[in-house]
C-alpha cells in the first residue's frame, strides 16, 4: 500500500540547512496501522506531510496504491489526495462559519459527489454526532469538532488516513473517546492509517510503530 525509499527533505533556517527528514524508508501493509514516534521537532510532522503530498521530499520516492507521488503534477496530485486519502489534524480546521454537516460534506462538494448531504451525516453519525450535525464549531467542544474533523477526512471513503496528533489538542479522558472512534472506523473500513504521535500508549495500538529523532529513524 505505502512504500517509502530513501526521502530527504530539507529547510532552509536563517544560514543553516536543517535535515528534516534524513533518508526514510518503510514500507505499510494495506489495511495496517503505523505509529510514528517521536519527541517534538524530531521530523514526525513533516514525513507526514511527505506521505501524505502536502510537501514534497527533495530526493527519494514514495509510492502509494502502486502510484509514485513525483510522478504528478499539482493538480494531480491534488486529486489523488482527495480521492484515496483523509487527514485528521491536531488543529481541527473547520470551517468557523460552516455547521457540522457542512464541514464534513466539503470534500464531497468538491468531487461534485451526489447525496452529499446525506453521506455527511452518515459519517457524522459513525462518529456519534448525528445530533449535533446543524451547530457551528463555535457551539461544539473540542472533542466534538475532532469527530466532525475525523468525519469529514473519512466521508469520502479514504483508502489511507494520515493522523497527525489526533488527541493533541484535548484532555486525557477526550483523547481516549477520540482513539476509540478513530481506530473504530479504520478497523469499520478497513482503512491503511498512519498515525504521529507522542502518545506512546496510544501509538502501542497500532500494529507496528517506527520511531524519528533528528530526521533519522531508529
Amino acid at each position: 500500500m505505502i512504500i517509502v525509499k530513501n526521502i530527504l527533505k530539507k529547510f532552509t533556517q536563517g544560514t543553516t540547512q536543517v535535515c528534516a527528514v534524513n533518508k526514510v524508508s518503510f514500507q505499510v501493509e494495506k489495511g495496517k496501522t503505523l505509529a510514528i514516534v517521536g519527541p517534538s521537532g524530531s521530523g514526525k510532522t513533516t514525513l507526514l506531510s511527505l506521505l501524505a503530498g502536502l510537501d514534497r521530499p527533495d530526493s527519494g520516492e514514495i509510492t502509494i496504491s502502486e502510484q509514485t507521488l513525483s510522478t504528478l503534477n499539482e493538480e494531480e496530485l491534488s486529486h489523488f489526495r482527495g480521492t484515496n486519502m483523509g487527514i485528521v489534524f491536531q488543529q481541527f480546521h473547520l470551517m468557523p462559519q460552516l455547521t457540522a454537516v457542512e464541514n464534513v460534506r466539503l470534500p464531497l462538494d468538491i468531487h461534485g459527489t451526489f447525496n452529499a448531504r446525506e453521506k455527511a451525516l452518515k459519517a457524522l453519525d459513525d462518529v456519534g454526532l448525528a445530533k449535533r450535525a446543524d451547530h457551528l464549531p463555535n457551539q461544539l467542544s473540542g472533542g466534538e469538532c475532532q469527530r466532525v474533523a475525523i468525519a469529514r477526512a473519512t466521508v469520502v471513503e479514504p483508502q489511507i488516513l494520515f493522523a497527525d496528533e489526533p488527541s493533541g489538542n484535548l484532555d486525557t479522558e477526550t483523547g481516549k473517546k477520540i482513539s476509540e472512534v478513530l481506530f473504530g472506523l479504520v478497523r469499520k473500513k478497513h482503512m491503511t492509517m498512519i498515525l504521529v504521535t507522542h502518545d506512546l500508549e496510544l501509538a502501542s495500538q497500532c500494529d507496528s510503530m517506527i520511531r524519528i529523532e533528528g530526521g533519522v529513524l531508529h
